[in-house]
């Protein structure tokens, strides 16, 4: 039986992938995320290992558990082989991006992953231009309460390079990361913009979508393909502006304090047996998320946005110093893999 660990990039569809298509997929025993159609797992102690041991505990606190873990995924091994299925499969997407600042680096995510999966398991990444991507980004953070305009956001990124998600970025520092804990012969990766038409749209053959069927070859299943769904729009440039305008004044998610939680609801399994201590509202900021878009909805069908700060500007000093460094970065990824990279991923700003 094949395992793999599908880890995004972020914006590649992933969430249509886990839901879609690992989710439905007869020959998969799928572990998560949204392998119930939401955010969840297999079971709540798979949910507590990959939302939180995983991506947030010290390194004391993982090394105790550690054996519980790997015990865990040896009975949905055993389970897999047990129900005739072909794969075990675990997607999360901040596998190889490092969404809040308070998350685990890459490094030590693939080596706890490889400590808990073992050797053999394969890793695929999925990766998207860094200049359409960080647009996608932003507009995901706005949307998570991000309270800075584009400008800020940049600023961040510079700034705050060796702690944030800029190092995951650079894809041959991303593909290091696991090339050296899983070896380069169990490391996989694609480029989004190959398995897309100029439109956008994913392209296909008579069996689905070439994606899919590139990732069953991966895995060895059939690869039938049911369709993918839009599970994530981006909000349009007007909601954008608006979405940024109530942020500043209703704080939740990026705009919570430094010493609370960006995405408190992931680490519902976590804080579950706090509860009698503490007065905890998991879904706080997932309500607060949910109003402010639909307010920010209602009010560009009427009212035309003030200037906010949302104008992704990329004729500026700053922006070019991020483009050309990934640039770099692509290139060395490109003499590392012996292939040119797909069409624009020079980055040129020129």
């Amino acid at each position: 039986m094949n395992t793999l660990i599908h880890i995004g990039i972020p914006k590649t569809v992933t969430t249509s992938l886990q839901k879609d298509f690992f989710a439905k997929h007869p020959e998969v025993l799928y572990l998560g995320v949204g392998s119930d159609g939401e955010i969840g797992y297999a079971d709540t102690e798979t949910e507590r290992i990959f939302e939180h041991l995983l991506l947030y505990a010290r390194a004391e606190v993982f090394e105790k558990e550690r054996d519980l873990a790997r015990k865990k995924i040896r009975e949905h091994a055993d389970r897999a082989a047990g129900a005739g299925k072909k794969a075990l499969v675990l997607s999360l997407e901040w596998l190889s991006f490092r969404f809040t600042p308070d998350m685990a680096d890459t490094r030590t995510l693939a080596r706890r992953l490889r400590e808990i999966f073992g050797p053999g398991t394969t890793v695929f990444a999925l990766l998207r231009r860094q200049d359409h991507l960080l647009q996608s980004l932003y507009n995901e953070y706005v949307k998570h309460g991000l309270p800075m305009g584009w400008g800020e956001f940049l600023e961040y990124i510079y700034k705050f390079r060796e702690r944030n998600f800029f190092p995951d970025l650079c894809y041959d520092q991303l593909v290091e990361s696991y090339a050296r804990v899983f070896g380069e012969s169990n490391l996989r990766i694609g480029f989004l913009e190959e398995y897309r038409e100029r439109d956008g749209s994913l392209k296909t053959t008579e069996r689905g979508y070439e994606l899919t069927g590139a990732i069953a070859g991966l895995l060895g299943i059939s690869d039938k393909s049911p369709a993918l769904e839009h599970h994530n729009p981006s909000l349009s440039s007007q909601v954008l502006a608006h979405k940024l305008a109530l942020n500043r004044s209703v704080r939740h998610d990026f705009g919570n304090l430094l010493f609370e939680h960006a995405t408190l609801h992931r680490q519902r399994t976590a804080h579950g047996r706090d509860r009698e201590l503490l007065d905890l509202d998991i879904y706080r900021d997932v309500r607060k998320k949910r109003m402010l878009i639909q307010e920010a909805q209602a009010r560009a069908r009427v009212i035309a946005p003030a200037p906010s700060g949302t104008r992704m500007e990329t004729d500026t000093p700053l922006y070019h110093w991020l483009m050309a460094r990934l640039g770099e970065a692509n290139a060395a990824l490109a003499a590392r893999l012996g292939r040119a990279l797909p069409e624009g991923y020079d980055l040129d700003t020129e």
